[in-house]
């Protein structure tokens, strides 16, 4: 929904942050802020959700290789790697082509 007409913002900036164009959030702690969206076409008129950031009940990273046109190759299956997490998460992840999901308890 990137639109000119809403402007996207959190409460707590130390929890996450949001891109006020877009309204993708990146979270940085675990706790909890209110994202907020404005329509700038209408004086007050604000939709408020809470965005709770907590520590997922595993990690799931699924590689797929692709070939060189970035296609999944076919006759190959995904493979997937669990990790539990007991800390925090703070993990850089090398430049892998594939997807994550996260999951909470």
């Amino acid at each position: 929904m990137p639109s000119p007409h809403h402007q996207w913002s959190a409460s707590n900036d130390s929890v996450a942050q949001v891109d006020s164009m877009t309204g993708l959030a990146y979270a940085w702690n675990l706790g909890m802020t209110a994202i907020t969206v404005e329509d700038t076409r209408v004086a007050g008129h604000v939709q408020v959700s809470s965005l709770n950031v907590v520590l997922p009940a595993y990690l799931g990273l699924y590689i797929t290789p692709l070939s060189s046109s970035g296609d999944p190759v076919e006759g190959i299956k995904s493979i997937p790697l669990m990790a539990r997490c007991v800390e925090t998460l703070r993990t850089s992840f090398l430049n892998v082509s594939g997807s994550i999901s996260l999951q909470s308890a």
